[in-house]
C-alpha cells in the first residue's frame, strides 16, 4: 500500500498504533484544562489586547477578518465540496475507484468534525475574550468548569469553530496514512500550521483564547481517528502503519 494505483482501501492497523494516536488527546485534555485554571489562557489574551493599545484594534483587519477568517474559510469550504464531488464520482469512475473508501471517509471525517465542534459550542456557555468586561466587554469571565450563574446570557465560544475549519483536514492526514504515507508527516505539519493561523488570527481578534482552539484541534482529531478506524480497520488484518 502507498501508490495511487495499487493502494489497499482497507488500510490495516494494529492496537499500539491507534493507542499512539489516540493518546496524543490526553496532553490536549490537560492543556486546555491547564491554560484555563491557571489563569494562563487569560494573560495570554491580556498580552494581545495591551499590544493592541487597550483595545482589539485588528478586530477588523483586513488580512485577519477579510483574508483568514472569511476568504480561507471559503476556500476551504471549496476544497471541501470538491471531496464530495470526487467521492460521488469515484462510484462511477474507475480511476477513482481505488481511493472510493478514502474519499468517502474524507468527506464524512471533514463534516463531522465541523459539526462536533459546533455542536458542542451550543452546550458550552464560555464567552469570547471580546465579550468579557476585562477586554472591554459586559461579561464576567466564568471558566468551562464552573458553573454559570444564569443572570446573564450563555457564552457560545467554546471550542473555537474557525480553527476547527482547518483541524478538520487532520482526516486528511489519516487518507495520507492509508494511501500515500511518505506524505502523511508532511501532510499533518501543513494541517498543524494552517490550524494555527486559523486560531491565532482569531486570538488577535479576540474572538478566543488558546484553549478554545486546543480543545477544537482535539475534537477534530478525535473524529478522525474514530472515523479512520470504522472506516479502514479489520480485525483479521494487523499490519503495522507506524
Amino acid at each position: 500500500m502507498g501508490q495511487a494505483g495499487t493502494a489497499n482501501s482497507a488500510a490495516r492497523c494494529q492496537r499500539d498504533w491507534l493507542l499512539k494516536h489516540l493518546a496524543w488527546l490526553l496532553p490536549g485534555a490537560l492543556a486546555v484544562y491547564g491554560l484555563q485554571e491557571s489563569g494562563l489562557d487569560h494573560q495570554l489574551a491580556a498580552l494581545l489586547y495591551r499590544w493592541q493599545g487597550h483595545a482589539w484594534a485588528w478586530q477588523q483587519h483586513w488580512l485577519l477578518e477579510t483574508v483568514i477568517h472569511r476568504w480561507a474559510k471559503y476556500a476551504l469550504l471549496a476544497a471541501y465540496l470538491a471531496i464530495l464531488v470526487l467521492a460521488g464520482l469515484s462510484l462511477k469512475k474507475t480511476r477513482l475507484a481505488p481511493y472510493r473508501r478514502g474519499l468517502w471517509y474524507l468527506a464524512l471525517a471533514l463534516g463531522l468534525g465541523t459539526l462536533s465542534v459546533s455542536a458542542l459550542k451550543t452546550i458550552t456557555h464560555m464567552d469570547c475574550p471580546w465579550d468579557l468586561l476585562e477586554f472591554g466587554g459586559d461579561k464576567p469571565y466564568v471558566g468551562l468548569f464552573h458553573p454559570h450563574p444564569g443572570t446573564f446570557a450563555y457564552g457560545h465560544c467554546f471550542p473555537a469553530a474557525h480553527a476547527s475549519a482547518a483541524y478538520a483536514w487532520f482526516a486528511l492526514y489519516f487518507f495520507a496514512v492509508a494511501y500515500f504515507p511518505r506524505w502523511r508527516w508532511r501532510v499533518l505539519s501543513a494541517v498543524v500550521i494552517l490550524g494555527v493561523v486559523f486560531g491565532f488570527a482569531q486570538q488577535l481578534r479576540g474572538a478566543h483564547f488558546l484553549s478554545h482552539d486546543l480543545a477544537s484541534a482535539m475534537v477534530t482529531w478525535a473524529v478522525s481517528l474514530i472515523l479512520f478506524v470504522l472506516f479502514f480497520c479489520r480485525p483479521s488484518q494487523s499490519r503495522s502503519l507506524a
